[in-house]
């Protein structure tokens, strides 16, 4: 009776060990799992200032700053070229005087956009890339004569679409030093009725500068 007893109580300690060591390895395994999809996607983040030279009649140059949010699918050390995916918000400031500064024309224009990137590895420093994008922009825009000054009348929102290029330099692992010529327009034209006076759509060809790091 004591022998069928010892050999219940060592087959049920067995029966969990197994158990227990199967529990361990789906575990583990999971974490594998959670590991291997958090490191399929790279995302990066950069800080960006610009200088926007305009191309319509406003002669409206713009400077300011902006945030970009990037992930890609992650990449053999093979791969050279490589999509990316991106988020972008801008936000600059213009003032053009005339006239001595009896005529002022002012705005600050604001967008977000999303779009896509081709990159180019050239080699573990320098890669080139080319990309497009497509969003919303809101433009605030005042008008001065004289002495008096006058708001748009209209809401200023409206579509924003761009394309570009430009090169990054690697400073360390995972972060670059990022140069972009970029074109970037909008729809909005700012309205004055109290004066009878419409802008033209911004449209700019943008500088841009960013410092962007892995995370």
């Amino acid at each position: 009776m004591i022998k069928k007893s010892v050999l219940f109580a060592s087959a049920l300690t067995l029966g969990a060990l197994s158990s227990s060591g199967a529990l361990a390895s789906d575990t583990a395994d999971t974490g594998t799992n959670l590991s291997t999809m958090d490191s399929a996607v790279e995302k990066t983040f950069s800080i960006e200032g610009f200088y926007g030279f305009d191309q319509s009649d406003n002669e409206l140059d713009i400077y300011g700053a902006g945030l970009r949010w990037t992930f890609a699918p992650a990449q053999s050390e093979q791969r050279r070229v490589a999509p990316e995916f991106f988020v972008v918000g801008n936000v600059g400031f213009g003032e053009e005087s005339r006239y001595g500064g009896a005529l002022k024309y002012r705005a600050v224009i604001a967008t977000v956009m999303v779009g896509a990137t081709v990159n180019i590895e050239l080699n573990d420093v320098v890669s080139v890339y080319a990309r497009g994008q497509f969003g919303v922009s809101v433009v605030g825009a005042e008008l001065k004569v004289g002495g008096t000054t006058y708001d748009n009348d209209d809401s200023g929102l409206g579509l924003a679409f761009g394309v570009g290029v430009g090169a990054q330099f690697a400073v360390t692992d995972g972060q670059h030093i990022v140069f972009g010529v970029d074109y970037i327009g909008t729809t909005v034209e700012p309205e004055f009725d109290t004066v009878g006076f419409t802008a033209d759509k911004p449209e700019y060809i943008m500088l841009s500068v960013g410092y962007k790091w892995s995370f």
